[in-house]
């Protein structure tokens, strides 16, 4: 716009002024006869400037009587929207379509829980689009089902959006790793590019790429690919550990990692959003109301997703062809009852034997909206903290001070059982958890916790979960007054603060919910009408060890095994100074009212611990060194059978001597064994080609066996043989002997173990000469070829349309590595059946039979085109060996 006339400039200003002023103006203003006697011009001046503007994209014009011109960035700006269209009948119909778009959500506000439980994750996402000068590379990974390709959409929306690329509708340029698996070279054709035609790498450059599931693509794929991360917006995800599958290079190339939650890590209130939204979705996409029942909500709300968000809207779709079918084409509105939900969802639900009235309410999902927050839940920690501060100013007394709070609870406990009324499988559940932590601190505490107080503790704890919205904020905005309240009580009641910190640590463990400080007061609230009854075993003993995890982990097999807490751990990282452990063992005596306390210590100067504390401890000390699980199991259950801690002491340090077996190994063979599920022969044409892979003869055995025939011989074998390492397509589970999968060697996950094992045969350039052919003979491609007498390019094809037919239809994904397998296997299987030598039987047939209906039918479907070009039928015993071979990986 530069080199602009006055007139010009009149122009383009008088058109912007007025644009902004739109939802007020008056239309005519927008017209050239307007502009003509505002500017004190021709007519035909005035409309030559709008037409040059309109035809540099600066203007938009509406070609009605009379001609309207709008200033186009004026109005995205006022609408807070992008235009989209730029040709439109009348005034009227640009008023519309800008209302419109101004409601549509855009980018990152699609995603349920943009501004919640995913705030983080987008934010990553945002910087990463932002970056100077082009953004940066971003990994999403996390379980499949979550969303990550939904992110990664919504972040290419959010660039283009905010002009960071192009504005161009076929900008997100998308590669489906798991495609490619098998294929390495046609993949870095597609990335790479071919023969002067650019990949999708540079054809990228102006947009964004997502590599899809890239733990997919070998190593040196993903090594060539981070070599080409500059300058460019791309994203990369994954279902796996980001140190399994990806390439080291890769990695460290990558600065933003974005972690994507399951969905059952996100708040109650968030997946009972995404429900809400998605069954919103269905209904405008089929047009019809729809009404679902309360059942049918809880269940879905209490349902465990293992496919996350994925398996949800599924189960959703599901529901609503359910109802569609079952008499819901002729109704007005869709009703989805317990009845229609799908058959693991329906088969969670709880049967109760309640006999009162049933609530059938209907609940419209155009009206349905998640309450977020809760002003009883902040109303109770905002009076701790307000009573609180009349304490400190001497307004009440201490004792005054627990009284109105545990008044105050009590009222919101009736408020939880009686007003809010909330019950669900979910509740029922957590009461279930508590009444067995309650269990066990009333047996070590000789305390009554009833099963009552369970039941609302349970509910306070899912009203906090379905709110998203923590006591915590409250505890923020009163940090000062907050630390001080928590103090006070865990001065004037020790006890009870212990005992509330153990039921919070047993919940954390068991629910995953970590209650705060406030939440902690309403249990000690509780406990302090136990005050004077809270007493525990008359022995405690703690476990304390030099390093990170050693004490811990002592302590937790003992409790578990004996099925009782006894014993309490601290882990001692070697640079720490003796006198704060000494301080910890200290404070953790005065924790309880008992007789004995017993430390079990490792070695050096924790043997002499009590030099270091304080004297008048009012407990007798027992410690004994050397501890180990075997020890701590002794004294466990020593104590459980109520012994004097002096014959504790004494009996545990008899039995404390250690015994030893010496096992001398004599001179073996050393041998490679190769192992099919399929038939021997298969094993011994997988050893040739392995055997033509070794640059020289060396002296090694290759020996090949049947699955099912190894195990007569394993003894054997095991007697006359050193065996390096197993290969094969199945893995015959030989104790201490490494094994490497066939589809391993075909996608070199493994390669370097492979050439790790032949190091004392060969030499340095030997191995890179073995490496250099087993990529030239163990592609996947030559493999099928060496072990049917099919067609390799053909088959391949059938099995990789079959493999992701068949995991759209479990709801799966398959790992690379079983992809790989499958494809030997089924290029196997269809050899079988064509030469008609198929297995006919499988050990649990009839049990597979009766219980796997719904694979046996989805196999028969996916595998169609397999058994319709190639002329046969798949018997149920081959179908059982490739459920086995999916599930039992």
């Amino acid at each position: 716009m530069n080199g602009l006339n006055r007139t010009q400039e009149d122009v383009l200003n008088y058109i912007e002024e007025n644009t902004r002023r739109f939802k007020e103006a008056d239309s005519s203003v927008f017209t050239a006869n307007c502009l003509a006697g505002k500017l004190n011009i021709s007519r035909n001046s005035a409309s030559q400037y709008l037409n040059e503007f309109e035809r540099e994209g600066v203007f938009l014009k509406i070609n009605s009587r009379p001609v309207y011109f709008f200033h186009i960035k004026a109005l995205e700006e006022l609408y807070r929207t992008r235009l989209q269209k730029r040709e439109f009948a009348s005034v009227t119909e640009l008023v519309r379509y800008l209302e419109m778009s101004a409601k549509r959500k855009k980018n990152f506000e699609k995603a349920v829980g943009y501004d919640a439980g995913l705030s983080y994750e987008v934010a990553q996402c945002r910087m990463a689009m932002e970056y100077p000068p082009h953004g940066l590379p971003v990994l999403l990974t996390g379980p499949a089902g979550t969303g990550k390709s939904m992110l990664a959409k919504l972040s290419w929306e959010y660039a283009a959006d905010q002009e960071l690329v192009a504005p161009d509708p076929e900008g997100f340029f998308v590669f489906k790793c798991m495609a490619w698996a098998g294929t390495p070279e046609k993949a870095r054709k597609i990335l790479f590019g071919d023969r002067g035609e650019a990949g999708l790498m540079e054809r990228s450059r102006q947009g964004v790429l997502y590599v899809k599931e890239v733990d997919y693509l070998n190593r040196e794929l993903q090594d060539q690919i981070s070599q080409d991360l500059d300058n460019r917006r791309i994203i990369f995800s994954t279902t796996q550990s980001m140190t399994e599958n990806l390439s080291r290079q890769l990695l460290q190339r990558i600065p933003v990692i974005v972690k994507v939650p399951p969905l059952e890590s996100r708040s109650v209130a968030e997946k009972e959003r995404l429900i809400i939204h998605y069954f919103k979705r269905e209904s405008d996409r089929i047009r019809r109301k729809i009404c679902i029942s309360q059942k049918a909500l809880d269940a879905l709300l209490n349902y465990r997703f293992p496919g996350n968000v994925r398996q949800l809207i599924s189960s959703i779709q599901t529901s609503c062809i359910n109802a569609y079918q079952l008499g819901g084409e002729r109704e007005e509105a869709l009703v989805i009852s317990a009845m229609h939900l799908p058959e693991d969802i329906l088969q969670g639900i709880r049967v109760t034997a309640d006999f009162g009235e049933v609530n059938r309410q209907l609940l419209d999902i155009d009206e349905l909206n998640v309450t977020v927050g809760s002003d009883r839940e902040r109303a109770l920690f905002e009076g701790f903290i307000r009573r609180y501060e009349r304490y400190e100013a001497g307004g009440l007394t201490f004792e005054e001070l627990v009284r109105k709070n545990v008044e105050e609870v009590g009222e919101y406990f009736d408020f939880l059982v009686f007003e809010k009324n909330i019950s669900n499988d979910k509740i029922r559940a957590m009461e279930s958890v508590l009444n067995e932590v309650f269990r066990k601190v009333n047996e070590q505490y000789d305390i009554q916790l009833s099963a009552n107080f369970a039941m609302v503790l349970a509910r306070m704890i899912y009203s906090s979960m379905r709110a998203g919205d923590r006591p915590d904020q409250v505890e923020g905005r009163h940090q000062e007054l907050s630390d001080g309240c928590y103090e006070l009580f865990s001065r004037k009641c020790e006890k009870e603060m212990a005992v509330a910190a153990e039921i919070a640590g047993m919940i954390s463990q068991n629910l995953e919910w970590e209650m705060n400080r406030l939440q902690r007061l309403l249990l000690v609230m509780k406990l302090y009408q136990f005050r004077g009854q809270i007493r525990g075993a008359d022995t405690r003993a703690m476990i304390i060890c030099h390093g990170y995890s050693t004490a811990g982990s002592i302590a937790d097999v003992v409790n578990q095994t004996l099925g009782k807490k006894l014993f309490d751990a601290v882990d001692m990282p070697m640079d720490t100074d003796i006198s704060v452990i000494a301080d910890k063992v200290y404070r953790y005596i005065n924790s309880f009212q008992v007789k004995n306390v017993l430390l079990l210590v490792d070695l050096g100067s924790l043997e002499t611990i009590d030099c270091l504390m304080r004297r008048g401890l009012g407990v007798n000390l027992g410690i004994i060194n050397n501890v180990s699980t075997r020890m701590a199991l002794d004294i466990g259950g020593k104590m459980l059978a109520r012994m004097e801690i002096g014959e504790i002491l004494e009996k545990a340090s008899l039995a404390s001597q250690a015994t030893y077996r010496l096992i001398e190994e004599q001179k073996k063979e050393d041998a490679i064994l190769f192992v099919s599920e399929l038939n021997s022969d298969v094993a011994q044409k997988v050893s040739r080609l392995f055997m033509n892979s070794l640059p020289r003869k060396i002296e090694i055995n290759l020996i090949c066996y049947e699955y099912t025939a190894l195990q007569d011989y394993r003894a054997s074998i095991l007697s006359r043989y050193h065996i390096l390492f197993v290969a094969g397509t199945v893995n015959p589970m030989m104790a201490d002997t490494p094994f490497v999968y066939l589809e391993d060697i075909i996608s070199f996950n493994k390669i370097d173990t492979v050439k790790q094992y032949l190091q004392d045969y060969l030499d340095e350039g030997e191995r890179e000469q073995f490496h250099r052919n087993l990529l030239k003979n163990f592609s996947l491609q030559n493999v099928i070829e060496y072990l049917t007498i099919l067609n390799a390019d053909k088959v391949l094809e059938f099995v990789d349309d079959t493999l992701e037919q068949l995991q759209i239809a479990l709801g799966r994904r398959f790992s690379a590595k079983t992809i790989i397998g499958l494809n030997i296997h089924i290029c196997c299987l269809v050899e079988r059946l064509v030469t008609k030598t198929p297995f006919t039987s499988h050990m649990n047939e009839e049990e597979f039979k009766s219980c796997r209906k719904d694979f046996i039918d989805a196999a028969t479907i996916c595998f169609s085109n397999i058994t319709s070009h190639y002329g046969v039928e798949l018997p149920i015993s081959e179908i059982a060996y490739i459920y086995d071979y999916i599930y039992h990986d």
